[in-house]
């Protein structure tokens, strides 16, 4: 299972070169930034609306973030959430200029055309892209998944990314059966993380990654408080 920081994770400051260094440090598998574009045409990490040329100030550039992870010599997956429509040629574009489009995931609002087809694999797809109003209902139906499934089989997509609430047992049967690989976010239940990692999905994203990841490696039971040597 890839297992997937959220920007902010682990008490960091969001979308923050903190962030990215201690995601880092910690060899986590990937760390999910958001990207938007501000007034001056440029790509910055941002959560939210970059409303003026003033507010960019405080904020990190994509570019930078990027050369970041090159001057470490990572390797860590860099999870490009677009909150923003027609960012992907230039998240591209930024990311092979500093040679880490290799690492790169694009999700959010992602229009798989603006994708070749050899980098559709990049792609964890939002099934709100495809479903508008989608978590509206109270639980996702065969019918919903009927219709994912095809528009994943047009444009060659192996991911779908669903908020995890909605991840039932049907929906991940369907889609081992199916060849899909399933993404969810964002988990911050530690016991619910290792509940996914047993049902194979392919990725989960937690505000909690280097707290799992330390719990595992000390070999500490999930979900179990370690025991105080009497």
């Amino acid at each position: 299972m890839l297992l997937t920081a959220h920007s902010g994770s682990d008490a960091t400051p969001n979308n923050s070169l903190e962030y990215i260094d201690k995601m880092i440090d910690y060899n986590v598998d990937c760390l999910e930034i958001d990207v938007r574009r501000a007034q001056n045409g440029q790509l910055y990490l941002s959560h939210d609306t970059i409303y003026s040329p003033e507010s960019i100030g405080c904020l990190l550039d994509l570019d930078t973030a990027f050369k970041y992870i090159a001057k470490r010599s990572s390797k860590i997956k860099i999870n490009c959430d677009l909150k923003e429509k027609g960012l992907e040629a230039e998240v591209q574009w930024t990311a092979e200029k500093r040679e880490v489009f290799d690492q790169v995931i694009f999700s959010g609002t992602v229009e798989p055309s603006h994708l070749s087809m050899w980098d559709r694999d990049k792609i964890f797809y939002n099934i709100e892209n495809c479903l508008p109003n989608i978590y509206t209902v109270k639980e996702l139906k065969k019918a919903h998944f009927d219709v994912l499934h095809y528009f994943c089989r047009k444009y060659k997509l192996h991911t779908l990314n669903l908020y995890y609430g909605y991840c039932s047992k049907e929906w991940i049967e369907l889609c081992h059966q199916n060849d899909l690989q399933l993404s969810v976010w964002t988990v911050d239940n530690l016991e619910m993380i290792q509940a996914f990692a047993q049902q194979d999905l392919y990725n989960v994203t937690t505000k909690r990654a280097i707290e799992y990841i330390e719990k595992k490696g000390v070999g500490q039971q999930i979900g179990q408080s370690t025991k105080r040597t009497q």
